[in-house]
């Protein structure tokens, strides 16, 4: 008996015990951490930054628990939904498909675009739903936002402190002659204009193009072999990144000697298409010089000879190991190298441009992480000077202020005045006087004449529950057919194309294009005439180009293949402080349900238009053209015998679908106007035969942008205030054409060519690479948007869905209201010598 209630006293005490190990043991899936951005110098490694208004990576780690986060048959996959609010204080939800093996975690990386700096946990949430059901989430780690007009620079494969402490002291103001002494890497500041971030680990490098959105130059460390070749490995990866480079991206590759054959490779990957003009070669010995003073020269270093010291007897100077730079049989007009030590035959170049579709690519033959670098005392120096040549312009009082201020208006920028021109509809403004009229009329008759007639005339002052309500509908009623009647009931769609062809990164060995890509930017705004939720969806349309629309099988049928653009967002404007991208006030609402994102950011669900209120977005797109959209043969002149200062001439015949108007070749820092337009060939027109003389060249600045002296151009009837000619001209020559660099571009840095317009040499010994650029537009067309989008007479370059996104399943629904278009063209066109 003893025994049998010893025996029970155990089991009492070991069963609890046995329930609380096994509760000890399930583990409930998670998300662990998360993290917007990329990584900041000088702090940990869970510090990021990132810009507002532009794209950016967000990490989420996620615990998979006991039971792992993994689909299961016949519910829902699991998924994280990850919300942003837009510039409007509007959310936004993209969703990103999770599976995490049991107890494992794992990484996954989304795209977020946010609307305003502010509070990230009141702007960015991330849920993980299972089953359907959301589960707990964390705060995210601390990220620093920087405003849209300050400048983010990221090294790939490595921190490159040197590269940090450089970039935080280009702008800062120094004694004359002495430099910098910044030895401490110093905490991340949101203050500072120019600010570098970095990334060491493949796995957490963006898988789509977008995800660098908001960095102005990249550049890929190469000292790290392992990281080299497992980015060689992630063809996503590398492919974000070479598209990022053809949309006008800025690629600093310094190669370090001893891993030249990986750094080649990785260039020569099939994702680079078309492939890079020149590449580094492999194979080849690392050169050895006793001083790089070319490349001292090209950072304007002069204090500090570029040597390297014995470090066991500083009398003595080492060799330095450089990378060939040059390949054989390399075309001069393929690529820019310079950094000669010498004039000799035989000198080798120390740095070198590749343009690549819409970007730039820089070599440097050696790798700013090299011992013979890293104590060279001209380092920091050359860092400095080198790399503020390199990226993008800065505004002139960046020098003078240091920094920036937390909540400074930003003043003087395109992208706020082309929203603006967006923004012009032929809607009827009703004039404050009436309106505050209107006002004082309404007060009077719910008011004091309500209370008169019913006390004096009528004597039944209880009737005012009858009268006070009927008034107010009645006044409703009225109001609202009165704003119909003048504001009226159509749909209205502003609607800005910009098309770049590249016909000169691929070309053969007569500068013939080989391959030709379409890179496209839409911004549109639509006005909606009621309350409604618009599902946003845009396509390119190849008959733009020249092409027919190509047919592709769908359930077993032949359908028209419908080209999608690859990216399509809210546009907001980059002024105004805190509210960085607002209007002004947030128009959100609490009534405002989020709207989503296509998987892959290419539409929108569910966005939500007031009656009457206007928003603003912008697309974005890239495709290969089967055939070249211009015949071009161009030829530059260096003689001038029979003096009469010749600077271009040949033929260019337009094969678009459509005439040009407004024609002008950009050549030599001038701009040349083409007399007459260019007609398309498809109507039967004659080759256009040039010959461009000095004469008649106009200097590239905000004169030609602003539209005030453009001979032989067509001036269409516009029937209303829409004209975004002069912001679409300051953006995509800005770095010439804003001669007094006061006027900044935020969001649109890279649809920017002016660093592309060079001035030729005096003399023409060193190679450079020659191109002309054409601008031109589509006449004006406004009136029915469906006829405007369905006429194959006079195509658009793209066409906008509403109320489906693009589907070769599914025909295109039918655009109501009414369309008013603007289409800019940009062609970059391969120039020879000619024969003189």
């Amino acid at each position: 008996m003893r025994m049998l209630v010893a025996l029970l006293v155990v089991a009492a005490w070991s069963i609890p015990s046995f329930a609380v190990a096994q509760e000890k043991k399930f583990q409930p899936p998670e998300v662990k951490k998360i993290q917007i951005g990329f990584k900041t110098f000088g702090g940990d490694d869970d510090q990021t930054a990132f810009k507002v208004g532009l794209w950016t990576p967000i990490y989420v780690d996620i615990f998979g628990g006991t039971d792992g986060v993994m689909p299961k048959p016949g519910t829902v996959p699991p998924y994280l939904k990850i919300t942003a609010e837009d510039s409007e204080d509007v959310g936004t939800e993209i969703t990103v498909p999770v599976n995490v093996e049991p107890m494992k975690t794992r990484t996954f990386i989304g795209y977020i675009k946010t609307g305003r700096i502010g509070n990230l946990r009141d702007q960015v949430t991330v849920n993980l739903y299972i089953n359907d059901r959301s589960i707990g989430r964390p705060s995210t780690e601390q990220a620093f936002t920087l405003q849209v007009d300050q400048h983010l620079y990221v090294t790939l494969g490595s921190r490159m402190a040197d590269v940090h402490r450089a970039v935080r002291n280009i702008d800062r103001q120094r004694e004359k002659g002495k430099p910098v002494q910044d030895e401490i890497l110093r905490p991340f500041e949101t203050t500072s204009f120019r600010n570098a971030v970095f990334e060491n680990q493949v796995p957490r490098l963006p898988e789509r193009w977008f995800g660098y959105n908001s960095i102005d130059m990249m550049i890929l460390g190469t000292e790290n072999r392992k990281f080299l070749t497992d980015l060689n490995l992630e063809p996503d990866r590398l492919s974000a990144i070479a598209t990022w480079v053809r949309r006008g991206g800025r690629l600093v590759v310094p190669i370090a000697p001893a891993n030249q054959d990986v750094v080649t490779a990785l260039l020569s990957n099939a994702v680079w298409q078309p492939p890079i003009p020149v590449v580094p070669p492999a194979g080849e010995k690392p050169i050895k010089l006793d001083d790089l003073a070319g490349l001292a020269t090209w950072g304007n270093v002069q204090a500090e000879p570029f040597i390297h010291k014995d470090p066991k007897d500083p009398r003595f100077v080492l060799p330095i190991r450089v990378a060939p730079l040059e390949p054989p049989r390399v075309r001069s007009n393929d690529w820019e190298p310079g950094g000669y030590n010498t004039d000799k035959p035989g000198a080798v170049p120390l740095y070198a441009h590749v343009r690549y579709g819409l970007g730039r690519i820089t070599y440097i033959a050696i790798s700013l992480e090299d011992t013979s670098f890293f104590q060279w005392k001209g380092k920091q120096e050359f860092l400095e000077n080198t790399l503020k040549k390199l990226a993008p312009t800065t505004p002139a009082n960046v020098a003078e202020q240091g920094n920036i201020r937390f909540g400074h208006d930003i003043p003087n920028d395109i992208t706020t005045d082309l929203v603006n021109q967006l923004d012009e509809f032929d809607v009827r403004i009703i004039e404050f006087g009436y309106v505050a009229l209107f006002i004082v009329l309404y007060i009077l008759v719910v008011g004091p004449l309500d209370f008169v007639l019913l006390k004096y005339v009528f004597k039944r002052l209880e009737w005012t529950w009858i009268t006070f309500p009927a008034v107010v509908l009645a006044v409703s009623v009225i109001a609202y057919f009165a704003a119909y009647a003048l504001k009226g009931r159509d749909l209205k769609i502003n609607k800005v194309d910009l098309i770049d062809f590249d016909m000169r990164t691929d070309v053969d060995a007569k500068g013939k294009p080989k391959t030709v890509r379409a890179y496209g930017a839409s911004f549109f705004t639509i006005l909606s005439p009621r309350i409604q939720n618009y599902t946003v969806g845009m396509e390119a349309n190849p008959l733009f180009w020249g092409e027919e629309v190509k047919k592709v099988k769908h359930e077993g049928r032949d359908v028209d293949e419908v080209m999608s653009v690859d990216l399509l967002s809210w546009l907001g404007r980059p002024s105004g402080g805190p509210h960085d991208m607002g209007r002004g006030g947030g128009a959100g609402g609490f009534f405002r349900r989020p709207y989503a994102y296509r998987d892959d950011a290419s539409g929108l669900e569910g966005v939500p238009i007031p009656v009457w209120t206007t928003k603003a977005f912008t697309a974005s797109w890239e495709r290969p053209v089967a055939k070249p959209p211009f015949d071009a043969d161009l030829y530059y002149h260096v003689k001038d015998p029979q003096n009469r200062q010749i600077k271009l001439s040949g033929k260019l015949d337009n094969h678009l679908g459509v005439d040009l108007t407004d024609v002008w070749l950009v050549y030599d820092q001038r701009c040349y106007p083409i007399a007459g337009g260019l007609k398309t060939a498809r109507a039967g027109s004659e080759p256009k035969k040039l010959e461009l003389t000095q004469t008649s060249a106009k200097d590239l600045d905000r004169k030609w942008a602003d539209m005030t002296d453009v001979p032989d151009a067509a001036v269409e009837a516009r029937n209303v205030q829409f004209r975004p000619i002069g912001p679409i001209k300051h953006l995509v020559f800005h770095e010439r054409t804003d001669v007094s660099n006061v006027v900044r571009n935020h969001l649109f840095r890279p649809l920017d060519l002016g660093w592309r317009v060079d001035k030729a040499p005096l003399g023409e010994t060193n190679p450079r690479t020659r191109e002309a650029i054409l601008f031109a537009r589509v006449r004006f067309v406004s009136g029915s948007a469906e006829a405007l989008t369905s006429d194959a007479t006079n195509p658009l370059p793209t066409r906008l869905w509403l109320g489906d996104l693009p589907n070769s399943g599914r025909p295109r629904p039918g655009l109501d209201g009414i369309l008013n278009q603007d289409t800019f063209i940009r062609v970059i066109l391969p120039v020879r010598p000619a024969d003189e």
